[in-house]
């Protein structure tokens, strides 16, 4: 009985978390209705994009376990009548997440972040984005940082958009 109910808030969790964060997105203009989204999650129900504020935009949601070189080199990337950017989102990390952000860095924009009302969850993937965002600011990459608190819900997001507007 309590396995289902942890799974059931697990869930409400996930829910409410990816709205919030569909929601800031779409508020601080991070996701541009031209976008091209690509979404990284561990399962469907987990997905950020399947919520109504990105029903309009060309979108593609990934297992976080296929390898990113086989999306980008696919033809959902390379279609010449987009005139948008690749923008990769994902609510927490996972693996690919650094070679997901690497294959839009000259073409495209990320917005990977934390949000949730888990304090175990938001702390472990906020220490890992934290310091790829030193990283990404060592080598010259103009990433933006954001934070906000919803009720008991914490988001921590780093963003960027490729400004020359080049496409591979």
């Amino acid at each position: 009985m309590k396995r289902n109910e942890n799974s059931s808030g697990s869930i409400s969790n996930l829910k409410i978390s990816n709205e919030i964060l569909a929601k800031f997105l779409v508020r601080e203009k991070l996701v541009l209705a031209s976008d091209i989204l690509i979404e990284t999650t561990k399962d469907i129900s987990s997905s950020i994009l399947i919520t109504e504020p990105f029903h309009r935009n060309k979108k593609s949601i990934i297992l976080a376990g296929i390898d990113p070189s086989k999306i980008f080199s696919s033809k959902l990337t390379k279609n010449e009548e987009d005139t948008g950017q690749i923008n990769f989102v994902c609510n927490g990390v996972s693996a690919n997440t650094k070679k997901f952000v690497d294959s839009v860095l000259n073409h495209g924009a990320f917005n990977i972040g934390i949000c949730t009302s888990s304090d175990k969850e938001y702390t472990k993937n906020n220490r890992f984005l934290q310091r790829f965002r030193g990283d990404l600011l060592a080598v010259g990459i103009p990433v933006d940082e954001y934070q906000e608190t919803v009720s008991d819900y914490k988001l921590y997001l780093l963003s960027y958009r490729d400004k020359t507007g080049k496409r591979k």
